[in-house]
């Protein structure tokens, strides 16, 4: 998720999401590479309720760059900081932990979740 771009990675027409970089802490450095495998480049489809949400995002972040004005940080990517930065690998599994425990979700590993996806490819 961390190393997904607006322009170049998310087709909100086409209704897909391609992977072809990830953003990973190797030795406490955040590294931005090509995925580990030739499976983890891959295209998925994006279902209706994940559009609104994505077109949600992009809005939102629309309303916070004007709101920070030159103080925003245009990366492109589409996991940023209300100031358009990139969040932090370790930050983002902590967050994503905590949401599931407060929805209720059984514990999961973050990059588990990618198995769900395998088939879409």
């Amino acid at each position: 998720m961390l190393g997904l771009r607006w322009d170049e990675d998310i087709d909100l027409q086409a209704g897909t999401l391609s992977v072809t970089r990830t953003r990973v802490l190797v030795e406490g450095r955040v590294l931005e590479q090509d995925p580990k495998t030739r499976n983890g480049v891959r295209t998925l489809p994006l279902d209706g309720d994940l559009l609104v949400a994505l077109r949600a995002l992009r809005a939102q972040q629309a309303r916070e760059r004007l709101a920070a004005g030159e103080a925003y940080e245009s990366s492109g990517l589409v996991v940023v900081d209300e100031l358009g930065r990139p969040v932090h690998p370790e930050w983002y599994s902590d967050e994503f932990g905590r949401v599931s425990k407060r929805a209720g979700v059984k514990r999961l590993v973050l990059h588990s979740t990618r198995d769900a996806t395998q088939h879409c490819h």
